[in-house]
């Protein structure tokens, strides 16, 4: 079998990928390489990336929603946010950002990851020139000047000029190809669950920093709040504590340490843990190949830019495509890979320096750095000029996409 692109992996980013592709070049064939079935109805299981998790959707990212038509359908899930406050534990330092503050309607929107696990695939079955491939997963890659090679477990053989690894952390893409990583563990551990919180939620989010790491309550549909709560991960016994005591004492010790800011917290849903990691590919692409999503880079959810970096991926990928297929230039050649890779570098950089350093800088007791911390809250609610960046940030408006040079 031959395709004009090969996509590995059907989850958020694959799907999304593939329908962004498909309906900007109709004339390109398709192949999603799946290990799981896609869900088709809201009670068969869903995508295993598809779980508890909401997603924190930046302004810029909600555009791209609607150029690809799809927003009319998520809004109906989304929350706006139109306030963030942001505290340190134990200081006096805090900030305030609204939406009204720079004239627009939300900073961003808050959406569960479970309402995209319909959508994206139904909307990537929806393209007639999209095959899935599923369930079934490379096994073997070969490479040769003009193509990819991919043997696949249930024997079939395919051919592509471009294959692009959208199949996560742990891409097994990434492990056939050779392409290495570079991984920073940070000692902690993520504890994921819904919240009910009395009186409403007023789309206002939370930001709150602690020894321990972060801790932000944004807001969900239903006067509910989606809790990512970071802790020590060098004691195993604290999370474990935290996922197995009951629903009152887990939410005292919530208030110990989060207040009573953001009102009465009712009622927990369902409890996970994800280890923090900074996982990096030593390239965004190699010959014939590139890797969006988590196959590419996962960073710490302290800022919320995990999904719309990738989203961004998606973006710079499907015009580098429509700009090949408008010349009627090869897809996955060397000039492709090249400007796929400069493009996507700076910003992929960008936002590993920042949500990496906004770990090392709050995540910590040191009274200098509390000083500091302190000292900068306080400025950015005095001075309205110094929220601006990180008002851009939250709304997705500082990403770097390359100089015109880089343009395929």
């Amino acid at each position: 079998m031959k395709y004009d692109l090969v996509i590995a992996g059907g989850g958020m980013v694959g799907a999304l990928q593939a329908y962004a592709i498909a309906r900007s070049c109709p004339q390109l064939n398709i192949m999603v390489i799946e290990a799981v079935k896609p869900a088709t109805t809201e009670t068969e299981q869903r995508h295993p990336s598809f779980d508890n998790r909401a997603l924190a959707l930046a302004d810029e990212t909600v555009n791209t929603f609607k150029q690809l038509d799809v927003w009319r359908e998520l809004k109906k899930y989304a929350q706006p946010i139109e306030h963030i406050h942001i505290s340190d534990k134990g200081h006096i330092g805090k900030t305030y950002l609204s939406a009204a503050e720079f004239n627009i309607d939300a900073l961003g929107y808050v959406i569960e990851v479970n309402q995209l696990g319909l959508l994206f695939p139904q909307l990537a079955a929806s393209q007639p020139n999209i095959t899935w491939q599923c369930p079934d997963s490379i096994e073997a890659i070969a490479s040769s000047q003009q193509e990819q090679v991919l043997t696949l477990r249930s024997g079939d053989v395919v051919r592509t000029q471009l294959l692009v690894a959208a199949d996560g952390a742990q891409s097994n893409v990434r492990q056939l190809l050779g392409v290495n990583t570079q991984v920073e563990d940070y000692q902690q551990t993520a504890i994921i669950a819904n919240i009910e919180v009395a009186g409403g939620h007023h789309n206002k989010a939370y930001e709150r920093f602690t020894a321990s790491g972060p801790i932000a309550l944004l807001p969900l549909t239903d006067n509910r709040y989606s809790l990512v709560w970071t802790i020590d991960a060098t004691t195993p016994s604290a999370h474990q504590y935290l996922l197995d005591c009951d629903e009152t004492t887990f939410l005292a010790e919530l208030h110990k340490v989060f207040g009573y800011r953001a009102g009465q917290l009712t009622k927990v849903g369902k409890r996970s843990a994800y280890p923090l990691q900074l996982v990096k590919a030593e390239t965004t692409a190699v010959h014939r190949t590139v890797f969006l999503g988590n196959a590419s880079h996962t960073v710490h959810p302290i800022a919320g830019q995990g999904f719309n970096l990738g989203l961004r991926d998606i973006t710079t990928l499907t015009e580098l495509v429509t700009q090949a297929t408008q010349h009627s230039a090869e897809l996955g050649d060397y000039a492709f890979i090249r400007c796929y890779s400069q493009q996507r570098q700076k910003d992929i950089t960008r936002v590993i320096q920042l949500t990496d350093g906004l770990v090392r800088l709050f995540s910590n007791s040191y009274k200098t750095l509390a000083f500091g911390r302190t000292l900068g809250l306080f400025s950015m609610q005095m001075l309205s000029c110094l929220k601006r960046p990180i008002a851009h940030q939250a709304m997705g408006w500082n990403h770097t996409t390359g100089s015109d040079e880089d343009k395929f």
